[in-house]
């Protein structure tokens, strides 16, 4: 559903877990842009099972249905993050412009479990959170960077885990949010470079 005024802009469409994390995203990303809430099914969704990709591809014709052309922004966060990985696959392979992938407070690696994703991925880290990965890693931005052929940005958010889209953090990701949306818009185009399907669904 959407939960912004704005009219102008790339819109954004981003998967959430409650109404509270979506009346902060709407305030905060919705100020600067068409934003579009999604429900990440925590709580009832297994994310391995057949529901779970119906689920997605029910947010895929949404999109379609709602934004038939043009560029699209897909996001989210925890839980949410596997909902929209699958969502953005999908409208890639129906040839839709991604232009950009943003994924927030989750184990990066194991969402994308070894396929590298063939559009811009941000990636917002909550310094908090179980889930940064320089808790583990020193430069995980190394490892990460062989996920993304066509670039990746990670920003830094100063907030604790599941705490990235409440008013201690959705601040701070919005502005980030704008930052990885600019590069993606005026980032070099690499040879061989168009988003076209080819990752898993």
């Amino acid at each position: 559903r959407r939960v912004s005024s704005a009219q102008e802009g790339i819109p954004v469409f981003w998967c959430l877990q409650n109404e509270v994390e979506a009346g902060h995203f709407g305030r905060a990303v919705g100020a600067r842009r068409p934003a579009f809430a999604m429900r990440s099914g925590v709580g009832f969704l297994d994310y391995n099972s057949p529901t779970a990709k119906a689920f997605a591809a029910r947010y895929a014709e949404e999109i379609q249905a709602e934004r038939p052309e043009g560029p699209l922004v897909l996001g989210g966060n925890c839980q949410g993050t596997i909902i929209a990985l699958d969502v953005a696959s999908r409208l890639l392979a129906e040839g839709r412009d991604v232009r950009l992938l943003a994924v927030a407070d989750t184990l990066f690696s194991d969402l994308f479990d070894g396929h590298a994703y063939p559009a811009p991925v941000s990636l917002h880290v909550a310094t908090r959170s179980k889930f940064n990965p320089y808790r583990k890693y020193r430069f995980p931005e190394v490892g990460l960077a062989k996920l993304f052929p066509a670039g990746h940005k990670m920003s830094l958010i100063d907030c604790g885990y599941a705490s990235i889209l409440q008013p201690e953090g959705v601040g701070d990701l919005a502005r980030d949010l704008e930052e990885a949306i600019a590069w993606a818009q005026h980032r070099p185009v690499l040879s061989g470079d168009h988003h076209a399907g080819g990752y898993p669904l």
